[in-house]
């Protein structure tokens, strides 16, 4: 992640070591502490989108949105949107999310297809084998 990364790059550890000679303590936050304090202000957020969702929507449409950046990393991303009893538009992206390949991601679900069809496939079996002993 790149925001993050900067504090890792040398360049930024002399500018920070020069701005702590020239005028006083500049600390570069550790990236765990403040991955820690996103989240904590994403959640907060969260709560706070939630009631006013549930206070000012009736009725909404979701939509859904994939895209692969320069570096060929895919994102899929998630809005929804609605009209306030003013008739004001709302927008909200509920999450962005890193995909780690489209082709994997569908490979997953097909297989995911596959797999149900064979559970059920056996699930029929084992109730006809039932039945089937039943009679005797």
């Amino acid at each position: 992640m790149r925001p993050f990364n900067i504090l890792k790059d040398k360049y930024f550890r002399k500018y920070s070591r020069f701005l702590n000679s020239v005028e006083g303590y500049i600390k570069p936050a550790k990236p765990w502490k403040a991955r820690e304090n996103v989240d904590n202000i994403a959640g907060a957020l969260r709560e706070t989108l939630k009631d006013e969702i549930a206070d000012e929507c009736d009725y909404y449409t979701a939509s859904a949105d994939i895209w692969t950046s320069k570096s060929k990393r895919a994102f899929i991303s998630f809005t929804l949107h609605y009209l306030t009893r003013n008739f004001d538009l709302k927008n909200w992206v509920l999450e962005i999310k890193s995909m780690s390949c489209l082709a994997h991601v569908l490979h997953l679900i097909v297989g995911a297809g596959i797999v149900k069809k064979k559970s059920d496939q056996a699930a029929k079996a084992m109730l006809a084998a039932a039945k089937f002993r039943q009679r005797f």
